[in-house]
């Protein structure tokens, strides 16, 4: 961030509001994506064995996965980005409910299979939660580059910035308030991406 608030301020002078929003709903997609994919990894370490196992697999599927939603995302019109964020958060309430009731369900049933048969069912749950979580990026970046082409540089700063700080938030969490409600909590940083949607950019 420090390089574009020493170049780049300027861009923030006019229509802050809109701007602010912006910046809030990129702060969020950076701050939920991280605390969401340190609580998985903290839930399938038991059910693969190994932490090892957990970091590679659970990353290897949210990057493959997450990108291939962020592809699906390269044909949709203009007219309908709104509608695609609020239905993509609308099927990312419905996976994490499905993760807070059935998949410890799954774990139950199958942790004593081979890590094989582990992995491949661990591939298999994380691919819809990875799809959806992958479209709201591109997806925000496609809305406000038609009107707000400048605000991108800002998306991406505090995008990672608040990722990295989303590491270190994640396990604070986690050990005080446990796995379910940091998920929890980084569902609703995803609602926060509403203000996108309802405000006229």
């Amino acid at each position: 961030l420090i390089p574009l608030i020493l170049k780049k301020y300027k861009d923030l002078s006019t229509n802050k509001l809109n701007k602010l929003i912006i910046l809030m709903y990129f702060a969020s997609l950076g701050l939920g994506f991280i605390i969401i994919e340190i609580v998985l990894m903290q839930k399938f370490i038991l059910f693969l064995g190994h932490p090892v196992y957990a970091l590679s697999i659970i990353l290897f599927s949210l990057l493959v996965f997450s990108g291939l939603g962020s592809y699906t995302t390269k044909f949709v019109s203009f007219e309908k980005i709104k509608k695609n964020i609020f239905g993509s958060l609308i099927a990312l309430f419905f996976i994490i409910l499905f993760y807070f009731y059935f998949v410890p369900i799954v774990f139950n049933r199958y942790i004593g299979l081979r890590l094989l048969s582990r992995i491949i069912i661990s591939i298999v749950l994380l691919f819809p939660i990875a799809l959806v979580l992958g479209r709201f990026l591109p997806l925000g970046f496609k809305l406000i580059d038609k009107n707000y082409h400048l605000m991108i540089p800002w998306a991406w700063g505090i995008n990672g910035t608040m990722s990295v700080v989303g590491s270190v938030t994640a396990l604070i969490l986690a050990i005080n308030l446990g796995f379910n409600l940091t998920l929890m909590i980084g569902f609703i940083l995803y609602l926060l991406t509403l203000g996108l949607v309802f405000k006229k950019i």
